[in-house]
């Protein structure tokens, strides 16, 4: 006798169970792994013990001349700041405010930024972290230069130029931040007719005054407008994110 076929029954074959994993199987919360692997990343010593664990696009031994390949002080407290997702390219961004205490007793915050991509283990992205923490930005900022640079920073951009640069009628203001809400690291120029001023002017640049936003920057120091009064000029806003 044929056995008879029952539509009401399920289909319990191998291959049904793959498409259909059992219901006990364990739900990984990503962000709590992102935020175990940011506190063991801020406690490692060199960049030996940390470069597993890193997203740069520098090289480990470009890597091994930063303040990476040292320990950092105290870490006094971390907090979630945004959760970003990009399905079409399958990656989680984990963006954290992260105190770091001084010797002195004086507060360092900072924005720090974990990232996962697909089924890979997460990843420190560091690059705006140089920049920021490690004084990579300071330093271009300290003095005039003759080439300009790419920076992962946090902007703050305002509607008026009050400072005594060339033409300020004629210039926005930029504030770039470690952090939303803290004292600028520098302060950098566009004109209201630039590229960059005529991305404020547009909506759907995703760029708004008086909002902070995680950006990737063109900078250039401007000696040509009045040697005597150079100035930090906005050439382009690449990005209002920190991809590599």
């Amino acid at each position: 006798v044929l056995p008879v076929e029952n539509p009401s029954m399920p289909d319990i074959s191998g291959a049904n169970l793959e498409q259909n994993p059992p219901m006990n199987e364990p739900i990984v919360d990503h962000g709590v792994v992102a935020l175990e692997l940011l506190e063991r990343f801020l406690e490692m010593k060199n960049v030996v013990e940390r470069f597993p664990h890193i997203e740069s696009s520098m090289k480990q031994e470009e890597l091994e001349k930063t303040v990476l390949n040292s320990e950092f002080p105290e870490v006094a407290n971390i907090t979630v700041d945004v959760r970003e997702t990009n399905a079409a390219e399958r990656v989680i961004d984990f963006y954290y405010h992260v105190d770091f205490r001084e010797p002195s007793g004086a507060i360092n915050p900072q924005t720090m930024l974990v990232r996962k991509r697909g089924e890979q283990a997460p990843k420190v992205v560091v690059d705006p972290f140089l920049d920021l923490f490690g004084g990579r930005l300071e330093k271009f900022a300290s003095e005039p230069s003759p080439l300009g640079e790419y920076f992962q920073v946090i902007i703050f951009p305002g509607a008026h130029c009050y400072e005594d640069i060339p033409n300020k009628d004629k210039k926005y203001t930029l504030k770039i931040l470690s952090r939303e809400n803290t004292d600028p690291i520098a302060l950098a120029y566009f004109g209201i007719q630039s590229k960059v001023g005529r991305m404020f002017a547009e909506e759907s640049s995703g760029i708004a005054y008086g909002q902070s936003k995680p950006s990737t920057l063109y900078l250039r120091w401007n000696t040509q407008e009045d040697p005597a009064r150079p100035y930090l000029e906005v050439m382009d806003i690449k990005a209002l994110n920190w991809n590599p």
